[in-house]
């Protein structure tokens, strides 16, 4: 009935189909608690749910899946790819102690110096300004309260 090398576009309809049931059973359990017939908590799972068994269906039963080969990324893109998630568990970690400021300012250097492949200089001056940036956009502006960190900046 259909092509073998749609195969994984019928495994993500079918999860995406699933995902949508979950949604829309999110939906109705939370259907009692509304505030009138399209305002609610019910509403955006809901929207999310129809949206996503639509797309499934789609996926499963319109789109033309096309053949393609899967290579295994080389080593200097695997190690930059453990890199980053290394640095990205590392800023969760380290905000926790450092505060908001100082773990972004580190983990902003790190992160354009392995994506990005920039100088160490570079890197330094473009995490400062992003860092600045955030501060500026959550701190200052919105007022989001973000931690301190032993330090207490």
């Amino acid at each position: 009935m259909f092509p073998k090398n749609m195969q994984s576009d019928r495994i993500g309809g079918i999860i995406s189909i699933i995902f949508g049931v979950i949604a829309i059973s999110e939906s109705i359990r939370l259907y009692p608690k509304r505030m009138g017939p399209l305002v609610g908590d019910y509403t955006m799972p809901g929207i999310v749910g129809v949206v996503m068994i639509l797309l499934g269906l789609l996926v499963i039963f319109v789109v033309k899946g096309e053949k393609f080969k899967v290579e295994f990324p080389d080593r200097k893109l695997m190690k930059g790819l453990l890199l980053t998630f290394g640095l990205l568990f590392a800023y969760w970690v380290l905000t926790q102690f450092l505060g908001y400021e100082i773990s972004t300012l580190l983990v902003a250097m790190g992160l354009f110096k392995v994506m990005g492949s920039y100088s160490v200089l570079k890197s330094m001056v473009y995490g400062v300004v992003l860092t600045a940036g955030l501060y500026f956009l959550f701190i200052l502006w919105l007022g989001v309260p973000l931690p301190n960190g032993m330090f207490g900046i």
